[in-house]
């Protein structure tokens, strides 16, 4: 009898101790997972600080408000605004890219919370057409969360420093005023034209004009900011790297500047690591959500004055479009086409397919300093006749970006704009965004609000 009790008592006390191993391994591993991750840390750059309850953990003012949502209320709607980079372009598959990859992260890691990933992401634009569609694409969707990707594309569109600095702000200062208690991350990609600046060990002088200007407000605007793209120059390619298109840089880009599969994992590496350190390291508490201030206006104006989208929907009420009868058989509404970025809350109700004619003109009734034209399927050269007002009609040269640059710098008031693709191929339209400068916020030498 004594010797069974002796062999249970050992084996409980085995049991205990391979059973309290296992906890203290798990305890240890959770203590080094809390510490956590700096390999990238001189690519992230953390900032916040908008919670005053906040002030011990290096990671934690960066996502306060999105941790609160994701543990206590359980529910949380991020929005990507950018370009091709973030729509996926380059990726063998949708799933691939650095987006999908960090809304499976968030799903992954806090299975109890209701989590929409929403995609807003459009090829071949950056901030100016950011300022038109941030109304609808992001602050009507409510997001409390959200990555801003655009630097690359103000570098092809050759935004100067103060004009990148102006529509990147406009675009945060809205969100900020609409939503308060967003969090909001930039994101800085690289292209094969910037890779060799990319090792500059200062991390200014690393990025492109365009980029330096993204950062500037996001510094003003306490937005955190991560750099994917010095990360990869640094970190995946090897110091060797001459700079050129060759074998080693075809591995993570597929051009000069779209990832491949490995490209953007790489991007999701680095931004991982901040997701981790800021949600899953930061010593949050019960720190609630706070809504974050707004610093005075950086730049001279925004582009901001009574921006007016224009539907092509022939049943759209609030269309301005219009044909003449005779030319009708020139302009198709192709409703199967509906939405610029399929798949994810369709941000337009309409589109028109323009095709090719000497004569055949659509006309836009507008208010503003301004129109554009956003368009589908855009190739590499294209030409357009525009007349304002009636006067003569003048040739339009654009290549490969949106949006369409109309009519700029008129006087304010109501305009008439005609527009047809004779020099030009067939042209599918998505809308047309209307302006008026005179109506920007302008900056005002007041004190932080």
């Amino acid at each position: 009898m004594k010797s069974k009790t002796l062999k249970i008592g050992v084996l409980v006390l085995v049991l205990i101790l391979v059973t309290g191993g296992i906890l203290l391994a798990h305890n240890q591993n959770h203590k080094i997972n809390m510490s956590g991750f700096d390999k990238y840390a001189d690519y992230i750059f953390y900032r916040g600080d908008y919670n005053p309850k906040l002030k011990d953990n290096k990671y934690s003012g960066a996502l306060a408000n999105t941790y609160s949502k994701l543990t206590n209320d359980k529910k949380l709607k991020v929005v990507y605004f950018g370009g091709s980079v973030t729509a996926g372009s380059g990726a063998s598959d949708g799933k691939y890219c650095w987006r999908s990859m960090i809304g499976e992260w968030l799903i992954n890691n806090f299975p109890k919370a209701e989590i929409t990933n929403c995609n807003k992401a459009l090829g071949e634009t950056g901030t100016y057409l950011g300022c038109y569609r941030v109304k609808k694409a992001v602050i009507e969707e409510k997001p409390d969360l959200l990555f801003i990707e655009y630097s690359i594309n103000d570098f092809y569109d050759k935004a100067s420093f103060e004009r990148a600095s102006m529509q990147f702000e406009t675009i945060v200062r809205k969100v900020r005023e609409e939503l308060p208690e967003c969090d909001i991350v930039t994101i800085l990609v690289t292209d094969v034209y910037g890779a060799k600046s990319a090792r500059n060990p200062d991390p200014e002088a690393a990025l492109h004009i365009q980029a330096r200007a993204h950062e500037f407000i996001s510094r003003e605007y306490k937005i955190s900011t991560i750099h994917v793209g010095r990360a990869l120059v640094n970190e995946f390619l090897s110091q060797e790297w001459n700079g050129e298109r060759d074998d080693e840089w075809a591995i993570y880009m597929k051009d000069i500047v779209h990832p491949t599969d490995e490209g953007y994992k790489a991007y999701y590496q680095v931004i991982e690591e901040f997701m981790s350190n800021t949600l899953l390291c930061g010593n949050y508490g019960k720190c609630g959500i706070q809504k974050q201030k707004l610093p005075s206006l950086q730049s001279g104006n925004l582009l901001d004055g009574d921006l007016t989208f224009i539907d092509p929907d022939p049943d759209a009420k609030n269309t301005s479009i219009t044909y003449p009868e005779e030319y009708s058989e020139f302009f198709t509404f192709l409703p199967e086409n509906v939405g610029i970025v399929r798949g994810d809350n369709p941000e337009y109700i309409g589109v028109m397919k323009i095709a090719q004619s000497p004569d055949a003109y659509i006309e836009v009734e507008f208010s503003g300093t301004e129109l554009i034209m956003l368009a589908q399927g855009i190739g590499k050269t294209n030409q357009y006749e525009v007349s304002i007002d009636g006067d003569e009609w003048k040739i339009k040269n654009y290549a490969g970006k949106n949006p369409i640059v109309i009519a700029d710098e008129l006087q304010s008031g109501k305009h008439t704009a005609r527009i047809k693709t004779s020099l030009s191929t067939d042209v599918t339209v998505s809308g047309f965004y209307s302006s008026d400068s005179t109506k920007a916020m302008v900056q005002l030498d007041i004190e932080e609000f």
